[in-house]
């Protein structure tokens, strides 16, 4: 199973942020970030970062993308600002012919993303909804007061007011008018849509405060009328080339709607829409189609922004040659795992059982109550059931195999990244060697792995050191240059240490079975320093060296 390269262009900043925070939940995708700063917002957020040549210098920009494609085995791009879109457009045939599928807006709909005067000349020649619009200030039909657009600004830049009356000459060219509304509430409507012309579902929130034109504070959902505009105006912009992540706004006042801007890439504040359950992206990827567009449903309810901080330590991991992970709840969702064999256990022996709903139910409670092995003890004493139910449980569970995997959605791309990056990779884990091999089998890992070491087929556990040296021993590597990676301290990271390992990290999961607290940790072994905790697989590109790198990344190692 490999994962789609998906390279996000002039994503270091905060619209590259919505659209990976859109991305990141979703499956099977190796995240590349381009952008001309070093040191951005995202850096650490993608499977490889890039730095890029600036666009200015436009032969040399090109040249670098289509090597950047063909060497990282790019299969879809997207460009997070206005900046690069011309040039995406200009080489589409280029990247198609390398097999790249090009998730930016073409032919007349780019042209209307970036000259609002003829996307109000378009709005009105289409029956949309739109204010009146002046080529002028002092059109006779103008009324008194006027608020000016930059026809090519973007994001809520250069914006002017003008009085009737007022001085004229110092006015710039190149703007567009139109009234000045005083009571009104804007709306943003945040959506997709895919090469063939699919469009998503439309996610409107009304700006409710915004800092520099960025919204912080939304309320999802919108009156029925904005939502006929904003789904008309979509379609006609599908109809007419528009592709990616989309961004419409609209004005709504006591007996009025107009839309106002179309942005032919992501929105800053798309990540508002994802926090209230549509997510644009996830509609973009799909290969299968989709319900009709919809607008969701008033509620009453608000979305924020809030930035998360990161600590990214300078750790000298120079001379790891590779890295050995854990599996459950490290790479896969355990929790998931084990509700799909209940279910598939349930399903063989529901005659003999309560409703599924309740077996699930009374299952579950056992085993976030921690009692994971001797669930169906327990439960045959809750239910008066004897030795042979039990035994049929436990059997049917053992034999049963879920059909899907349950990775976590970044895992795919962080293995084949690192594996791009020179790393050999090992996975070390405990629990029945039955069991693992069945998670193996279904979830496809094996071949992104470089050796498999089952510690049940060892006849031992972690913490013991010769599960580690076995795991060392199989990747033809010392133990220091190896990092662990799994999310339990004492079994994985413990046990990695005691065994010599240069570094291991500490992955916490949301939901999962271990929730440690690591300053205790480090107050009970201080011995044990070289350690550090991640919240997702990705941070580790921030700490990793890059051994390999390839001629189109300009990207030597980690920032420091």
């Amino acid at each position: 199973m490999k994962p789609r390269g998906l390279l996000l262009l002039s994503a270091g900043g905060f619209q590259g942020l919505a659209l990976i925070q859109g991305l990141q939940p979703l499956h099977g995708l190796r995240l590349i970030v381009a952008d001309s700063y070093a040191d951005n917002v995202t850096r650490f957020l993608a499977d490889q970062y890039v730095v890029a040549p600036p666009l200015s210098d436009q032969a040399v920009f090109e040249q670098f993308l289509l090597n950047l494609c063909q060497e990282q085995d790019i299969e879809l791009l997207l460009a997070a600002t206005d900046h690069e879109l011309r040039t995406v457009d200009r080489l589409r045939t280029r990247l198609q012919a390398m097999g790249v599928s090009v998730l930016v807006s073409t032919g007349r709909a780019l042209e209307l993303g970036q000259d609002k005067l003829a996307f109000y000349r378009w709005l009105a020649e289409q029956g949309h909804r739109v204010l009146p619009f002046f080529e002028r200030p002092d059109d006779p039909a103008a009324p008194e007061l006027l608020i000016g657009k930059a026809r090519g600004a973007w994001g809520g830049r250069a914006m002017l007011q003008h009085r009737r009356g007022q001085e004229m000459a110092s006015l710039p060219e190149g703007y567009v008018w139109q009234p000045m509304l005083t009571d009104f509430d804007e709306y943003s409507v945040d959506f997709s849509v895919r090469p063939d012309g699919a469009l998503s579902p439309l996610a409107f929130r009304r700006r409710l405060r915004t800092v520099g034109g960025y919204a912080v504070v939304c309320e999802p959902g919108a009156p029925s009328e904005v939502s006929v505009a904003a789904t008309a105006a979509a379609r006609g912009l599908a109809d007419l080339g528009a592709c990616g992540p989309l961004n419409l706004q609209l004005l709504h006042w006591s007996g009025g709607v107009a839309v106002s801007d179309f942005n032919p890439r992501g929105g800053t504040s798309m990540a508002l829409s994802i926090s209230a359950g549509l997510n644009p992206m996830e509609f973009l990827l799909q290969a299968s189609p989709d319900p009709a567009p919809c607008a969701k449903p008033v509620v009453l309810q608000r979305t924020t922004q809030l930035f998360r901080q990161q600590l990214v330590p300078r750790l000298d991991l120079s001379g790891v040659r590779g890295v050995v992970l854990d599996l459950d709840d490290t790479l896969l969702d355990q929790k998931a795992w084990m509700l799909d064999k209940l279910r598939l256990t349930w399903r063989g022996l529901a005659a003999h059982l309560p409703p599924q709903a309740q077996f699930l139910a009374d299952c579950w409670a056992l085993i976030e109550e921690g009692h994971r092995s001797d669930l169906f003890d327990r439960l045959c004493s809750r239910w008066g059931w004897g030795q042979a139910t039990r035994d049929a449980l436990i059997e049917a569970y053992r034999e049963a195999v879920p059909r899907k995997a349950c990775l976590y959605p970044e895992v795919l791309g962080v293995l084949d990244q690192l594996r791009r990056s020179g790393y050999r990779l090992a996975l070390l884990t405990d629990n029945p060697a039955a069991s693992q091999r069945q998670k193996l089998q279904v979830s496809l890992l094996g071949s992104q792995l470089d050796a498999v070491i089952l510690t049940a087929d060892l006849g031992c556990r972690k913490p013991d050191p010769t599960a580690f040296a076995a795991a060392a021993e199989a990747l033809a590597l010392s133990p220091a240059e190896l990092v662990m990676v799994g999310d339990n301290l004492y079994r994985d990271i413990h046990g990695a240490l005691l065994a010599g390992y240069r570094h291991a990290f500490h992955l916490t999961r949301a939901g999962a079975f271990f929730n440690f607290d690591g300053a205790l940790w480090r107050e009970l072994h201080p011995e044990q320093e070289a350690w550090t905790a991640v919240n997702c697989l990705r941070d580790l590109h921030a700490h990793l060296p890059k051994l390999l790198c390839t001629a189109g990344t300009r990207d030597e190692g980690n920032i420091f």
